[in-house]
């Protein structure tokens, strides 16, 4: 048998979602000046919500969203939360304070954009497997250590003849012959102790009964 395989295309955004994107930043950057505005706690300590709105922006939107979530954050800090004043001129110790803010805001955006990126490899790593063994001529078919299938694909639908719909969730020995729930049992063990089971050939029943000898990789 040959296995088929689908193409994965990569997701490119588009102007209109890179503006959105950037449009967002700026919109937490406002929504976290209302917060601070309207609940008294924020006060004592303004960083701290400005900080949340760059991780939000960078887990969701991306890294340069997120740098001008953190210098618009860092106007808002100047101009409104340390006082409102002609200009942006500020002391040593505010410029102290929105320059600590900056680096820890970059440096935390950083972070989250790299495990946000961790996260959409292994997803694009997920995707491909699932289009393999969606695609895929031999049957492949998934269990829990009790035994319930979990996924069914077309090649398992082709030889069993059952759909994925009838079969996922009910347990995979509706497959096994009587005479072969020994060693099916024994093989189940083996896997539950996380030993290797490999490939062996034996016989499976299809949905109306019929007998089949396949050759089994666990």
């Amino acid at each position: 048998m040959h296995n088929r395989y689908s193409p994965i295309h990569r997701f490119e955004p588009r102007w209109s979602d890179r503006v959105a994107w950037y449009g967002s930043a700026l919109a937490a950057t406002a929504l976290s000046w209302c917060i601070w505005w309207l609940s008294p706690v924020m006060h004592q300590d303004p960083f701290v919500i400005f900080i949340l709105a760059v991780v939000f922006v960078a887990r969701f939107f991306g890294f340069g969203p997120a740098v001008l979530c953190t210098f618009s954050s860092a106007v808002v800090l100047d101009y409104f939360v340390f006082g409102p004043k002609v200009g942006f001129e500020m002391s040593q110790t505010e410029l102290q304070r929105v320059g600590i803010f900056v680096l820890i805001s970059v440096l935390v955006a950083g972070l989250a954009r790299q495990r946000s990126r961790a996260e959409e490899k292994a997803d694009e790593v997920r995707q491909q497997l699932a289009a393999i063994v969606t695609s895929s001529e031999d049957a492949i078919v998934s269990f829990t250590v009790d035994g319930i299938v979990t996924s069914w694909n077309r090649g398992a639908e082709t030889l069993y003849g059952y759909t994925a719909s009838e079969i996922i969730g009910r347990p995979i020995s509706v497959l096994v012959p009587p005479d072969k729930l020994e060693e099916f049992g024994n093989n189940m063990a083996r896997l539950n102790r996380e030993e290797r089971v490999g490939s062996y050939q034996t016989e499976r029943l299809d949905k109306n009964g019929t007998r089949l000898t396949v050759l089994l990789s666990v």
